[in-house]
């Protein structure tokens, strides 16, 4: 991590390094607000008590920085997919994220929702976030990505820039071997 190794014995080491992953499957608290989400676990506080307008203050600044319209106390369950993975990558911003893991982010959204991610991606990318995405869809990768690293069955295979490998190539390395069909 900026050009260090890094060894992680739990995931909180690996946040507090600035690496955070939005998953296919968002973890949030429902019944919670937006806001409450984004900031669960590290609520600032003053005087003792937890500072709600701080929270939500926050949460606002953090949309208006990724130009997404989402209402800081709507309910979590009220929100569509595409809103949830914002909220997860709002709550990655609050933390400072140097790197941000997406798995698998398209899996549930519509093309809409796909470009508006991509456009997110690209504000990451300029806030010089690493982003990893993490896809099985080709066009998804050529898309967004300006690196490939493939992994089969847990081991390293290959990895290099997408500009110098074809698309039938990458499948080869996924798969082991050549794919006519």
């Amino acid at each position: 991590l900026g050009g260090e190794e890094m060894k992680f014995t739990c995931a909180q080491d690996a946040q507090r390094a600035g690496i955070t992953a939005v998953h296919q499957e968002t973890v949030m608290f429902d019944e919670l607000t937006v806001a409450e989400n984004i900031y669960v676990g590290r609520q600032p506080s003053r005087g003792g008590r937890i500072d709600w307008k701080r929270i939500e203050a926050e949460a606002e600044k953090l949309f208006e920085r990724l130009e997404v319209s989402l209402p800081v106390r709507a309910r979590v369950k009220d929100l569509s997919v595409a809103q949830r993975h914002f909220v997860e990558i709002a709550r990655a911003l609050s933390q400072d994220a140097r790197v941000v893991i997406l798995d698998e982010p398209t899996a549930s959204l519509s093309q809409r929702e796909i470009h508006e991610l991509y456009r997110i991606i690209g504000q990451l990318r300029a806030a010089d976030t690493a982003v990893i995405f993490i896809s099985h869809k080709f066009d998804e990768i050529f898309t967004v990505a300006d690196r490939y690293t493939v992994l089969r069955d847990g081991q390293f295979i290959a990895d290099g820039a997408l500009a110098d490998i074809s698309e039938s190539e990458l499948v080869a390395l996924m798969v082991g071997r050549t794919v006519q069909n």
